[in-house]
């Protein structure tokens, strides 16, 4: 029981640093923008994900390597 409540309590810092980050891009003017190839993240990964950092296809293609 404990090992889980850890889990989600290392889940959810994980989810908070997420979130820094993507609010750190906002001051920046750089949200919405991908990390890795430099173009847009469609609004609809960004309504899913607010917080992510890439693009669809390059958040694929970090994931296969």
């Amino acid at each position: 029981d404990n090992e889980v409540l850890e889990g989600m309590g290392q889940a959810g810092l994980l989810e908070i640093v997420k979130i820094d980050a993507a609010l750190e891009r906002i001051e920046r003017g750089d949200y919405g923008v991908c990390a890795s190839c430099g173009g847009d993240i469609s609004a609809e990964r960004l309504d899913v994900l607010p917080y992510t950092p890439m693009c669809k296809t390059c958040a694929a293609n970090a994931e296969t390597h």
